[in-house]
Protein backbone atom coordinates (compact mmCIF):
# COMPACT_ATOMS: atom_id res chain seq x y z
CA UNK A 1 0.00 0.00 0.00
CA UNK A 2 0.89 3.68 -0.58
CA UNK A 3 3.52 4.94 1.88
CA UNK A 4 1.96 8.19 3.24
CA UNK A 5 -1.55 7.04 3.91
CA UNK A 6 -0.89 7.95 7.89
CA UNK A 7 -3.17 6.67 10.62
CA UNK A 8 -3.68 8.42 13.51
CA UNK A 9 -5.46 8.56 16.75
CA UNK A 10 -6.92 11.20 19.23
CA UNK A 11 -9.57 13.79 20.16
CA UNK A 12 -11.23 16.74 20.31
CA UNK A 13 -14.84 18.20 21.47
CA UNK A 14 -17.74 19.35 20.41
CA UNK A 15 -22.04 18.80 21.68
CA UNK A 16 -23.48 19.54 25.12
CA UNK A 17 -26.11 16.86 24.38
CA UNK A 18 -25.92 13.08 23.24
CA UNK A 19 -28.00 12.66 19.94
CA UNK A 20 -30.97 10.46 21.00
CA UNK A 21 -31.31 8.05 17.73
CA UNK A 22 -32.56 4.17 17.87
CA UNK A 23 -29.63 1.64 17.90
CA UNK A 24 -28.58 1.38 14.95
CA UNK A 25 -26.49 2.70 12.07
CA UNK A 26 -27.36 6.05 10.17
CA UNK A 27 -25.72 7.09 6.69
CA UNK A 28 -25.61 10.84 5.99
CA UNK A 29 -28.94 11.75 5.68
CA UNK A 30 -29.84 9.70 8.38
CA UNK A 31 -27.86 11.24 10.55
CA UNK A 32 -29.51 13.68 12.86
CA UNK A 33 -28.48 17.51 12.02
CA UNK A 34 -27.33 18.31 15.38
CA UNK A 35 -25.14 15.67 15.75
CA UNK A 36 -23.61 15.81 11.93
CA UNK A 37 -22.71 19.78 12.73
CA UNK A 38 -21.17 18.64 16.41
CA UNK A 39 -19.28 16.38 14.93
CA UNK A 40 -17.66 18.79 11.72
CA UNK A 41 -17.05 21.45 14.61
CA UNK A 42 -14.81 19.10 16.32
CA UNK A 43 -13.04 18.35 13.66
CA UNK A 44 -12.52 21.48 12.58
CA UNK A 45 -11.63 22.44 15.82
CA UNK A 46 -8.70 19.46 15.45
CA UNK A 47 -8.15 20.54 12.10
CA UNK A 48 -7.08 23.77 13.65
CA UNK A 49 -5.18 22.82 16.67
CA UNK A 50 -2.75 20.94 13.88
CA UNK A 51 -2.50 24.01 12.02
CA UNK A 52 -1.56 25.99 15.48
CA UNK A 53 0.71 23.09 16.27
CA UNK A 54 -1.69 22.41 19.51
CA UNK A 55 -0.67 18.91 20.25
CA UNK A 56 -0.58 19.29 23.73
CA UNK A 57 -4.32 20.52 23.67
CA UNK A 58 -5.33 18.15 21.50
CA UNK A 59 -3.89 14.95 23.15
CA UNK A 60 -5.72 16.13 26.36
CA UNK A 61 -8.92 15.79 24.96
CA UNK A 62 -8.58 12.39 23.33
CA UNK A 63 -10.78 9.86 23.40
CA UNK A 64 -10.01 7.28 26.26
CA UNK A 65 -9.37 4.47 24.12
CA UNK A 66 -6.36 6.38 21.97
CA UNK A 67 -4.92 7.34 25.28
CA UNK A 68 -4.68 3.67 26.01
CA UNK A 69 -3.46 2.53 23.32
CA UNK A 70 -1.31 4.98 21.61
CA UNK A 71 1.83 6.75 23.15
CA UNK A 72 1.77 11.03 23.14
CA UNK A 73 5.27 11.43 21.27
CA UNK A 74 3.90 8.88 18.48
CA UNK A 75 0.69 10.59 18.12
CA UNK A 76 2.75 14.14 18.33
CA UNK A 77 5.10 12.87 15.45
CA UNK A 78 2.27 11.76 13.08
CA UNK A 79 0.55 14.99 13.87
CA UNK A 80 3.66 16.97 13.17
CA UNK A 81 3.68 15.01 9.85
CA UNK A 82 0.52 16.17 8.49
CA UNK A 83 0.75 19.54 10.03
CA UNK A 84 3.75 20.88 8.44
CA UNK A 85 4.75 18.05 6.02
CA UNK A 86 1.29 17.37 3.82
CA UNK A 87 -0.20 20.53 5.12
CA UNK A 88 -3.81 20.92 6.12
CA UNK A 89 -6.09 22.38 3.76
CA UNK A 90 -7.86 25.25 5.02
CA UNK A 91 -11.60 24.07 4.22
CA UNK A 92 -12.92 20.38 4.06
CA UNK A 93 -15.54 19.50 2.13
CA UNK A 94 -17.53 16.14 3.98
CA UNK A 95 -18.11 13.76 1.62
CA UNK A 96 -19.68 11.06 3.98
CA UNK A 97 -20.77 10.66 7.69
CA UNK A 98 -22.04 7.48 9.33
CA UNK A 99 -23.82 7.51 13.22
CA UNK A 100 -24.09 4.15 14.77
CA UNK A 101 -25.42 3.85 18.30
CA UNK A 102 -24.90 1.10 20.39
CA UNK A 103 -27.63 -0.64 22.69
CA UNK A 104 -26.67 -0.29 26.32
CA UNK A 105 -24.95 -3.91 27.35
CA UNK A 106 -24.22 -4.59 23.68
CA UNK A 107 -20.60 -5.37 22.96
CA UNK A 108 -18.75 -5.44 19.95
CA UNK A 109 -17.41 -5.47 17.45
CA UNK A 110 -20.79 -6.16 15.33
CA UNK A 111 -21.59 -5.99 11.70
CA UNK A 112 -24.32 -2.95 10.86
CA UNK A 113 -26.29 -2.29 8.07
CA UNK A 114 -25.99 1.27 7.15
CA UNK A 115 -27.87 3.00 4.66
CA UNK A 116 -28.64 6.48 2.77
CA UNK A 117 -32.32 7.84 2.22
CA UNK A 118 -31.42 9.67 -0.30
CA UNK A 119 -29.89 6.74 -2.03
CA UNK A 120 -29.91 3.23 -1.05
CA UNK A 121 -27.18 2.31 -3.79
CA UNK A 122 -24.70 3.56 -1.11
CA UNK A 123 -25.72 1.31 1.93
CA UNK A 124 -22.98 -0.63 3.26
CA UNK A 125 -22.33 -2.90 6.27
CA UNK A 126 -19.62 -1.96 9.30
CA UNK A 127 -17.87 -3.21 12.09
CA UNK A 128 -18.81 -1.10 15.02
CA UNK A 129 -16.83 -0.99 18.07
CA UNK A 130 -18.93 -1.12 21.22
CA UNK A 131 -19.01 2.16 21.84
CA UNK A 132 -22.26 3.86 22.99
CA UNK A 133 -22.19 6.36 20.17
CA UNK A 134 -19.55 6.76 17.61
CA UNK A 135 -19.24 8.37 14.23
CA UNK A 136 -17.47 7.79 10.94
CA UNK A 137 -16.10 11.16 9.08
CA UNK A 138 -14.84 11.43 5.46
CA UNK A 139 -14.15 14.76 4.16
CA UNK A 140 -11.76 15.59 1.18
CA UNK A 141 -9.67 18.92 0.63
CA UNK A 142 -7.00 19.80 -2.05
CA UNK A 143 -3.21 19.65 -0.56
CA UNK A 144 -0.76 21.18 -3.67
CA UNK A 145 -3.76 20.53 -6.14
CA UNK A 146 -4.30 17.03 -5.24
CA UNK A 147 -7.79 15.92 -3.27
CA UNK A 148 -7.02 14.39 -0.17
CA UNK A 149 -9.46 12.33 2.05
CA UNK A 150 -8.92 12.56 5.73
CA UNK A 151 -11.02 10.14 7.47
CA UNK A 152 -11.82 10.37 11.10
CA UNK A 153 -13.86 8.08 14.21
CA UNK A 154 -15.07 10.04 16.94
CA UNK A 155 -16.45 8.92 20.09
CA UNK A 156 -19.30 10.75 22.51
CA UNK A 157 -17.62 10.45 26.05
CA UNK A 158 -18.53 13.01 28.73
CA UNK A 159 -20.61 15.15 26.94
CA UNK A 160 -18.14 15.72 23.91
CA UNK A 161 -17.14 14.07 20.69
CA UNK A 162 -13.05 12.67 20.57
CA UNK A 163 -11.89 11.75 17.74
CA UNK A 164 -10.06 8.42 18.25
CA UNK A 165 -8.84 7.66 14.85
CA UNK A 166 -7.89 10.10 12.01
CA UNK A 167 -6.02 8.97 8.63
CA UNK A 168 -5.04 11.11 5.25
CA UNK A 169 -4.82 9.63 2.04
CA UNK A 170 -4.55 11.40 -1.73
CA UNK A 171 -7.21 10.22 -4.32
CA UNK A 172 -5.18 10.19 -7.11
CA UNK A 173 -1.33 9.92 -7.51
CA UNK A 174 0.27 12.02 -10.40
CA UNK A 175 -3.17 13.60 -11.49
CA UNK A 176 -4.48 9.72 -12.02
CA UNK A 177 -7.21 8.35 -10.31
CA UNK A 178 -7.20 4.56 -9.30
CA UNK A 179 -9.26 3.40 -12.12
CA UNK A 180 -5.90 4.53 -14.43
CA UNK A 181 -3.65 2.53 -12.65
CA UNK A 182 -5.80 -0.11 -12.07
CA UNK A 183 -5.91 -0.28 -16.10
CA UNK A 184 -2.25 0.33 -16.45
CA UNK A 185 -1.53 -2.78 -14.08
CA UNK A 186 -3.96 -4.68 -16.13
CA UNK A 187 -2.03 -3.55 -19.06
CA UNK A 188 1.41 -4.83 -17.25
CA UNK A 189 0.05 -7.85 -16.41
CA UNK A 190 -0.79 -8.41 -20.19
CA UNK A 191 2.56 -7.63 -21.10
CA UNK A 192 3.88 -10.24 -18.55
CA UNK A 193 5.46 -7.72 -15.80
CA UNK A 194 3.45 -9.33 -12.74
CA UNK A 195 5.30 -7.67 -10.32
CA UNK A 196 4.48 -4.42 -11.92
CA UNK A 197 0.89 -5.75 -11.97
CA UNK A 198 1.06 -6.78 -8.62
CA UNK A 199 2.28 -3.37 -6.76
CA UNK A 200 0.36 -0.94 -9.13
CA UNK A 201 -2.81 -3.51 -8.05
CA UNK A 202 -2.20 -2.27 -4.25
CA UNK A 203 -2.17 1.47 -5.40
CA UNK A 204 -5.05 1.00 -6.85
CA UNK A 205 -6.82 -0.28 -4.21
CA UNK A 206 -5.46 2.19 -1.71
CA UNK A 207 -6.35 4.91 -3.84
CA UNK A 208 -9.98 3.67 -4.42
CA UNK A 209 -10.73 2.86 -0.62
CA UNK A 210 -10.94 6.16 1.00
CA UNK A 211 -11.22 4.73 4.91
CA UNK A 212 -10.92 1.77 6.44
CA UNK A 213 -14.36 0.97 7.44
CA UNK A 214 -15.44 1.34 3.89
CA UNK A 215 -15.43 -1.53 1.04
CA UNK A 216 -16.42 -0.05 -2.11
CA UNK A 217 -17.32 -2.76 -4.43
CA UNK A 218 -14.65 -2.27 -7.11
CA UNK A 219 -12.53 -3.62 -4.44
CA UNK A 220 -13.61 -7.18 -4.78
CA UNK A 221 -12.69 -7.13 -8.08
CA UNK A 222 -9.40 -5.48 -7.75
CA UNK A 223 -8.48 -8.17 -5.41
CA UNK A 224 -10.21 -11.20 -7.70
CA UNK A 225 -7.56 -9.57 -10.54
CA UNK A 226 -4.61 -9.46 -8.22
CA UNK A 227 -4.97 -12.92 -7.25
CA UNK A 228 -4.42 -13.49 -10.40
CA UNK A 229 -1.33 -12.56 -10.87
CA UNK A 230 1.76 -14.64 -9.91
CA UNK A 231 4.96 -12.36 -9.07
CA UNK A 232 8.22 -14.10 -9.19
CA UNK A 233 11.10 -12.13 -7.09
CA UNK A 234 8.80 -9.78 -5.13
CA UNK A 235 9.08 -9.27 -1.69
CA UNK A 236 5.72 -9.13 0.16
CA UNK A 237 6.37 -10.79 3.83
CA UNK A 238 8.34 -12.91 2.32
CA UNK A 239 12.00 -13.01 2.79
CA UNK A 240 14.50 -12.77 -0.63
CA UNK A 241 18.23 -13.55 -0.75
CA UNK A 242 19.44 -11.11 -3.61
CA UNK A 243 23.23 -11.59 -4.70
CA UNK A 244 25.17 -9.07 -6.81
CA UNK A 245 28.17 -9.64 -9.21
CA UNK A 246 30.51 -9.20 -6.65
CA UNK A 247 28.84 -11.59 -4.02
CA UNK A 248 27.17 -9.04 -1.96
CA UNK A 249 24.24 -10.30 -0.20
CA UNK A 250 20.55 -7.92 0.53
CA UNK A 251 17.90 -9.98 1.85
CA UNK A 252 14.61 -7.46 1.20
CA UNK A 253 11.61 -8.85 2.29
CA UNK A 254 8.93 -5.86 1.80
CA UNK A 255 7.69 -4.08 -1.24
CA UNK A 256 5.35 -1.20 -1.89
CA UNK A 257 4.30 1.27 -4.21
CA UNK A 258 5.24 5.13 -2.85
CA UNK A 259 3.95 8.60 -4.11
CA UNK A 260 7.20 10.70 -5.18
CA UNK A 261 7.58 13.54 -7.17
CA UNK A 262 5.79 12.99 -10.84
CA UNK A 263 4.70 9.93 -10.13
CA UNK A 264 5.47 6.56 -8.24
CA UNK A 265 8.52 5.01 -6.67
CA UNK A 266 8.89 1.16 -5.84
CA UNK A 267 9.91 0.72 -2.39
CA UNK A 268 12.01 -1.92 -1.17
CA UNK A 269 12.90 -2.82 2.32
CA UNK A 270 15.57 -5.16 3.57
CA UNK A 271 17.46 -6.50 6.33
CA UNK A 272 21.25 -5.81 7.59
CA UNK A 273 22.99 -7.37 10.33
CA UNK A 274 22.25 -5.72 13.83
CA UNK A 275 26.09 -4.42 14.57
CA UNK A 276 26.47 -2.94 10.77
CA UNK A 277 26.68 1.27 11.03
CA UNK A 278 24.55 3.34 8.59
CA UNK A 279 27.71 4.53 6.63
CA UNK A 280 28.11 1.28 5.47
CA UNK A 281 25.24 0.37 4.42
CA UNK A 282 24.83 3.70 2.68
CA UNK A 283 27.81 2.57 1.02
CA UNK A 284 26.64 -0.74 -0.19
CA UNK A 285 22.95 0.67 -1.31
CA UNK A 286 24.22 1.26 -4.35
CA UNK A 287 24.78 -2.01 -5.38
CA UNK A 288 21.43 -2.78 -4.47
CA UNK A 289 19.90 -0.30 -6.70
CA UNK A 290 21.91 -1.62 -9.69
CA UNK A 291 20.39 -5.06 -9.18
CA UNK A 292 17.46 -4.17 -9.53
CA UNK A 293 18.34 -2.22 -12.42
CA UNK A 294 19.84 -4.55 -14.30
CA UNK A 295 16.98 -7.47 -12.78
CA UNK A 296 14.07 -6.54 -12.99
CA UNK A 297 14.49 -3.70 -16.22
CA UNK A 298 10.39 -3.64 -16.17
CA UNK A 299 10.40 -1.30 -12.80
CA UNK A 300 11.85 1.34 -15.08
CA UNK A 301 8.67 1.12 -17.26
CA UNK A 302 6.63 2.27 -14.40
CA UNK A 303 8.26 3.53 -11.59
CA UNK A 304 10.71 6.63 -11.39
CA UNK A 305 13.02 5.22 -8.76
CA UNK A 306 14.05 2.88 -6.58
CA UNK A 307 13.56 3.66 -2.63
CA UNK A 308 15.64 1.93 -0.37
CA UNK A 309 15.32 1.53 2.93
CA UNK A 310 17.35 -0.93 5.42
CA UNK A 311 16.59 -1.95 9.02
CA UNK A 312 18.31 -4.05 11.43
CA UNK A 313 17.96 -7.99 11.48
CA UNK A 314 15.84 -8.67 14.51
CA UNK A 315 14.00 -5.80 15.76
CA UNK A 316 13.94 -4.15 12.49
CA UNK A 317 15.12 -0.88 13.46
CA UNK A 318 15.10 1.54 10.90
CA UNK A 319 19.47 2.05 10.04
CA UNK A 320 19.14 3.56 6.57
CA UNK A 321 17.26 4.79 3.53
CA UNK A 322 18.24 6.58 0.24
CA UNK A 323 16.35 6.98 -3.20
CA UNK A 324 17.81 5.73 -6.64
CA UNK A 325 16.65 6.93 -10.31
CA UNK A 326 15.15 4.01 -12.17
CA UNK A 327 15.65 5.83 -15.53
Amino acid sequence: MIAGAVLIFMTLGGCSDAPKVAPGCYLNGSVPGPARRAVEKAADTFYEQLRSRQYEAAYTEAAAQMKQRVDKQQVAMAWTSIAEILTLPATLATEEIALVAVAEGDRGPRELVCTDPADTSASRRMMATDQPLQTYLIQSGLVNGTLYNFASVWFYEEGKWRIATFGTKPRAVADHDWAWWRNLAREQQTRGHSRNAALLYNLAMDLLVPAPWVRPGALDQLMAEQRKVYPENLPNNRKERWVTLDDTEFFPYLSNCDIVPGGVGVRFTYEVPAGVDSAHVAAEAPKLADFVRTTFPEYAEVFRLVRLEAVRTGDRTPVWAGDFPLR
